[in-house]
């Protein structure tokens, strides 16, 4: 029921893949710090405790998985109710137990759900689930000047981020999908959870560009006011330096220009 299957195209003769079906009840995966946005492959370690067994439970059936944002990340023992309620559906590719009891798993991250309801919590969290389309509004110029700023702003960006890889460019540059830009551009920047949370919830394409151009403005901002403070502290500390060498090449002057007139250790300023 959850697998991918194909049939036959009678017209190519070829494999076309049947829409993926995806289970109603989800088994919920908290995460910390940041969301993780659809059509990524990334390893995830889930530490030993409960949602261990309900990994390895899931991956001996469905392989599905809901990953959802902690809202507080100190607050773990009531899952249910400190999770936000949009977050991202992924399988289970490949799954390695680890020697202290937690488990690492490598998942594919498929399409933005929804919590419907929460159906159980003990032993695993499960959810009643929804999968929202995206929404496309407005016209195809719109988007595509939309995609394009998106690309000339991150640019930007990476000029003044090392850790803004080639790789990384190349990636954005193959992309033409406009919402999948959209979600890979917020995944690199420095947002707050509740910003990152926002663009996991937004269906409507250009909405979710607009909103990750706002934020990728607001990260070029903050790089060039980090800048500019860098290089006042810089000037500062080589004027200090400057100074703090002029007064001591101003010490030893008298006594080069008056040997014996002036004590060596007597001090002169």
């Amino acid at each position: 029921m959850n697998r991918t299957s194909g049939k036959k195209n009678q017209t190519t003769n070829s494999i076309v893949p049947a829409p993926i079906i995806l289970p109603e009840e989800l088994f919920i995966l908290p995460i910390k710090m940041r969301p993780i946005f659809p059509g990524i492959v990334t390893p995830l370690i889930v530490p030993s405790g409960k949602f261990t067994a309900g990994v390895e439970e899931v991956y001996r059936t469905t392989g599905y998985i809901g990953l959802c944002l902690l809202k507080e990340e100190e607050n773990e023992k009531d899952a249910a109710e400190n999770i936000f309620r949009f977050g991202t559906v992924a399988r289970i590719l490949k799954k390695v137990n680890l020697p202290d009891g937690g488990t690492n798993i490598l998942v594919s991250t498929l399409r933005r759900f929804k919590i419907e309801t929460i159906l159980s919590t003990d032993p695993f969290l499960i959810s009643k689930a929804s999968y929202p389309d995206e929404i496309f509004s407005g016209s195809k110029t719109v988007t595509k000047a939309l995609m394009r700023t998106l690309i000339i702003l991150t640019r930007e960006l990476a000029q003044n981020n090392p850790l803004f890889t080639e790789e990384m460019k190349l990636t954005l540059v193959n992309m033409n999908d406009a919402g999948r830009m959209a979600d890979f551009v917020c995944s690199i920047l420095n947002l707050e959870k509740e910003e990152y949370q926002s663009v996991i919830e937004t269906a409507n394409i250009q909405e979710r560009l607009e909103i990750v151009i706002l934020f990728l403005k607001k990260e070029i901002e903050l790089i060039s006011l980090q800048k500019k403070i860098n290089e006042q502290i810089n000037e500062k500390m080589d004027k200090q330096q400057r100074q703090f060498f002029l007064r001591e090449q101003l010490k030893w002057i008298p006594l080069n220009l008056f040997p014996g007139k002036i004590h060596r250790n007597e001090r002169l300023i």
